[in-house]
């Protein structure tokens, strides 16, 4: 609850939206306690993958209910207990990814809550099925998470929804390739994928089509996350072309690099540019080479043309010509890692 006339929550904020930041580490201030800039009109981004995974558990324990053959309030109980693994699920991979971990983290950490939930509701809550469940839903949410970075966005989310099924299938089946079910597999890519974009299409539309007070287009807008995931999982930055007539397009391999990125001044009509920053702030061991995080260094401030978005970890910021500086760009609407079918059903 927030009170206009004090400019504070009378209640913490549940959420620390930027944990590198430390005035976001004040729980009663309001966007940044700067309100004159900022607006937070839903306040939590956090909780859509829990809304989605809760939605899809609880569709998940009606499926593991109908298979062991539950009716009446025995069947809600499973919906019902899908539907809080399945939150679970969502959340711990919303909060790995907003403390700044990687995309397989997080579909590791999804994937242990899944694999152990969904295998204890089938089995009336086995121990050895549960801890069986854990670890290979770990693995196989991890390689999905992996793979889906790897390529970002849409493909991404086919790519890693199949191979995480295609793992998960494989562990069960001691690698026997001739008893998968690749109806499944296509299934799961073709549902992560939907998942994917529902969740991105889900942020476009709450942050109003606008990033720091610009306007953007949805696929702007997805490019941008997809620049961002292949720079996390490939270690180098990756910047976006915002054209004028709401297109995008990103870098290519060979304008990136692991530290910056080029942007030609032969392409068409740019107003916007956008790059990653992956790494986290600090001083990178090998090469001395000071990162900055989720914000404008020097260099980007000195070479940027147009409006310039950069895109952290945690954190992300923008910058115009009308401005003296960068400022922070909150709330943070990007999507870093991805939701897939839950990995328990057997």
């Amino acid at each position: 609850m927030f009170d206009p006339l004090l400019g504070r929550f009378l209640s913490p904020d549940p959420y620390v939206q930027m944990p590198d930041f430390s005035q976001n580490f004040n729980r009663y201030a309001y966007c940044l306690n700067n309100p004159l800039v900022y607006t937070d009109p839903s306040g939590e981004f956090l909780w859509l993958p829990v809304i989605v995974g809760a939605v899809i558990g609880g569709v998940s324990g009606a499926m593991i209910g109908h298979a062991n053959g539950s009716k009446g309030w025995n069947m809600v109980s499973y919906i019902a207990g899908g539907a809080l693994i399945g939150g679970l699920s969502g959340g711990s991979a919303a909060g790995i990814s907003a403390a700044g971990g990687s995309a397989w983290w997080a579909g590791a950490a999804a994937g242990v809550i899944s694999g152990a939930g969904f295998s204890g509701l089938a089995t009336d809550w086995n121990p050895e099925a549960m801890i069986n469940g854990a670890w290979k839903g770990a693995l196989s949410g991890f390689v999905g998470g992996g793979i889906g970075s790897a390529i970002g966005g849409g493909w991404g989310a086919v790519a890693g929804g199949a191979a995480s099924n295609l793992t998960n299938q494989l562990l069960y089946n001691d690698g026997d390739f001739s008893k998968i079910n690749w109806l499944s597999v296509g299934i799961s890519g073709a549902v992560s994928f939907g998942l994917y974009h529902g969740m991105q299409f889900a942020q476009y539309k709450m942050m109003g089509g606008q990033i720091g007070g610009q306007d953007v287009t949805y696929r702007q807008f997805s490019k941008i996350n997809t620049a961002y995931q292949r720079s996390r999982f490939w270690r180098r930055e990756f910047g976006v072309y915002l054209n004028e007539d709401g297109s995008a397009k990103i870098t290519p391999w060979k304008d990136s690099n692991k530290y910056s990125v080029k942007f030609s001044s032969k392409q068409g009509n740019i107003n916007k540019t956008m790059h990653a920053h992956w790494a986290k702030k600090g001083v990178d061991i090998e090469g001395g080479y000071e990162t900055v995080g989720g914000y404008h260094s020097p260099d980007d401030m000195a070479l940027f043309r147009g409006t310039s978005f950069v895109v952290g970890r945690t954190t992300s910021s923008y910058l115009t010509h009308s401005m003296g500086g960068w400022k922070y760009i909150y709330p943070d609407p990007f999507v870093r890692f991805f939701l897939f079918p839950f990995l328990g059903l057997k």
